[in-house]
């Protein structure tokens, strides 16, 4: 059971993201990070109340479980990974992250919202990826070039 405003995710039951994690998913969570530590499900809005969620499990097993299995995948990513943290849960700007991530490796904004899409999609999915981000990522840029030339 999933609600959307505006075409936005603005709740989702726990057994929707459990089986497969969406781009979207993954954003929306990203939001209630803190909620998840502390083993609570993001609150359902107001206009939805009446349609009660039911768990076998005990209330704070599956978000921790699932903050857990978010929280291994972006790891994975690397620094990545927290550029994604710090875009969809902390909240930076994009001047912020300029300022933070700023390198040889990062000369723009723009290269920073693609290594945070890339994050998201490596971080996406019905289970881990097998390969290192960095093999994943590398393989998708390869991909991305030929399809470019051809």
């Amino acid at each position: 059971m999933e609600y959307y405003s505006s075409g936005k995710l603005v709740w989702a039951a726990p057994g929707d993201i459990l089986s497969h994690f969406r781009q979207d998913q993954v954003i929306w969570l990203l939001g209630f990070w803190h909620d998840l530590e502390l083993g609570m499900w993001p609150p359902m809005p107001v206009e939805q109340i009446s349609d009660r969620y039911r768990s076998r499990h005990a209330y704070f097993e599956v978000p921790i479980q699932i903050k857990l299995e978010l929280e291994t995948r972006i790891r994975r990513c690397g620094r990545d990974g927290q550029m994604l943290m710090d875009k969809y849960m902390v909240g930076k700007s994009d001047k912020d992250m300029e300022l933070t991530y700023r390198d040889r490796d990062i000369r723009d904004i723009e290269d920073i919202e693609y290594r945070v899409s890339k994050a998201l999609e490596y971080v996406a999915g019905s289970r881990r990826k097998r390969s290192r981000y960095v093999e994943w990522r590398w393989h998708m840029r390869s991909e991305e070039l030929v399809g470019a030339v051809a």
